[in-house]
């Protein structure tokens, strides 16, 4: 910053770039194991299944449970094994990772333990300007704005995974200084913000 008008009016500037980079533990994560994987699902029936593929789970009315059916329709999958996997379905499992850490309490998953990596950018401008009006008043105005991007990621770690939680705050402040004799000072203070 400096004297714009000697004595009159001055301008201040400040800016800063903060870069906070980093991995944090994220442990106890269900992912699909290799069964399931390739269209198992036989584990979600406990009893077993007949000899026409139907789980031979029951509810306490008798209705079979824990059968997997075709979409759209009241045709059972024989066994719960899909032999036709979504394509999109099939590309999307492909970015999940499998299993690192042991099963997990839920059938067919296992535990996921890995690093999660974390970005925090942060970009701060507070521009200034200060004005004599003259012997008794003195004016100033400020801006603020603080920008922030931080990364964060799901157990995709990539670009499939990546979050971004943008935040953009900013702020204004004016303020009047007006003197009107040895005892007697008015500062008045205005100010907006925006997040």
């Amino acid at each position: 910053g400096g004297p714009v008008v000697k004595n009159k009016l001055f301008f201040f500037f400040d800016l800063q770039f903060l870069r906070d980079h980093g991995s944090s533990p994220s442990t106890g994560n269900s992912a699909p194991n290799a069964a399931f994987r390739s269209g198992d699902l036989s584990a979600l029936c406990i009893s077993g299944f007949d000899a026409s593929g139907v789980c031979n789970d029951r509810d306490q009315n008798h209705n079979v449970i824990h059968q997997i059916y075709l979409p759209g329709t009241k045709t059972p999958v024989p066994n719960n094994h899909v032999t036709s996997i979504n394509p999109v379905a099939a590309a999307f499992l492909k970015l999940i990772p499998p299993p690192n850490a042991g099963a997990a309490s839920a059938v067919g998953m296992g535990n996921y333990d890995y690093n999660n990596p974390f970005t925090y950018p942060q970009k701060r401008i507070n521009p200034r300007v200060d004005y004599n009006l003259g012997a008794s008043d003195h004016i100033f105005g400020v801006y603020h704005y603080d920008k922030v991007t931080p990364v964060t990621y799901t157990l995709i770690v990539g670009p499939e995974g990546k979050n971004q939680h943008p935040s953009t705050n900013k702020a204004t402040t004016l303020g009047w200084t007006h003197i009107f004799g040895s005892s007697l000072l008015n500062d008045f203070r205005f100010g907006y913000m925006s997040i």
